[in-house]
């Protein structure tokens, strides 16, 4: 590597040692001669030739007329001009005169009043107590006696008919109601049953507790068709809970005729 590199600069060297020595070619010099023209050539000279005349001839020409001039029709130009809107006619209004209202008298004391009216202690006060409204009389025998009826057809074990019986008018009606929205709620949980084809009638026995709990539900006398006394004592089943009865008290042996 170094013996080729040392070549190489030697060459290099050389190269502009003959470059600086060698001397420069002079320019060559342009030299121009003057040439006669040929033996052969001729100079032109000019021909003068006469002129022709030339001559115009005049054409008549015709003008055109007015006649000849033909000028369209145009659209007469129609210009829009708005015209302004007119004022509205305004209506005069009829004048309506408002009454003021009379005033007020001034408040009077009581010896002015006695004094402008000297006659007022002579006023006699006419008015009549009116009588007493007469109130209309309720004839409620034939409720209770129908309350009482429907009270006795019931059985309940734990409160005989004489113990109904001794309830106040008040005490009988709370009961009848209550027995009769339980039997209405009771016809709602066992529904209608559609395949029956006779009157059907079963009796059926439960309890009551104090907080309306509807419990030990059991058959006293069967309709005839097992899957009727089914649904009925599966009404009782879902209607496990109830209102609480009046006056807090149990009803142990309910027994109600449940009909369809």
């Amino acid at each position: 590597m170094v013996f080729s590199a040392s070549v190489h600069l030697v060459l290099l060297v050389v190269a502009a040692i003959w470059v600086l020595v060698s001397p420069e070619k002079e320019p060559e010099e342009f030299n121009f001669e003057l040439v006669p023209p040929p033996a052969s050539g001729f100079a032109q000279t000019p021909v003068d030739q006469p002129l022709s005349e030339i001559t115009y001839e005049s054409e008549p020409m015709e003008l055109p007329t007015e006649e000849d001039f033909v000028v369209p029709d145009r659209p007469p130009i129609v210009v829009e001009v708005q015209m302004p809107a007119p004022e509205p006619v305004v209506k005069e209004q009829p004048v309506v005169e408002i009454e003021s209202a009379p005033p007020k008298p001034k408040p009077m004391s009581l010896e002015e009043f006695m004094r402008q009216n000297p006659d007022a202690n002579e006023i006699k006060n006419v008015r009549k107590t009116p009588a007493p409204a007469k109130q209309p009389r309720i004839d409620l025998s034939k409720d209770v006696a129908a309350m009482q009826r429907s009270l006795s057809q019931i059985t309940i074990g734990n409160l005989p008919s004489a113990t109904i019986e001794s309830y106040s008018l008040a005490d009988q009606s709370a009961l009848n109601e209550f027995i009769s929205s339980f039997h209405s709620a009771l016809k709602a949980a066992v529904g209608n049953y559609e395949r029956r084809s006779v009157k059907l009638s079963a009796l059926v026995s439960c309890d009551i507790s104090a907080s309306g709990r509807v419990s030990n539900a059991r058959l006293i006398r069967g309709s005839g068709d097992p899957e009727f006394d089914r649904r009925v004592l599966a009404g009782y089943e879902r209607l496990r809970q109830f209102n609480t009865p009046p006056k807090g008290m149990p009803l142990i042996g309910l027994e109600i005729e449940f009909v369809q």
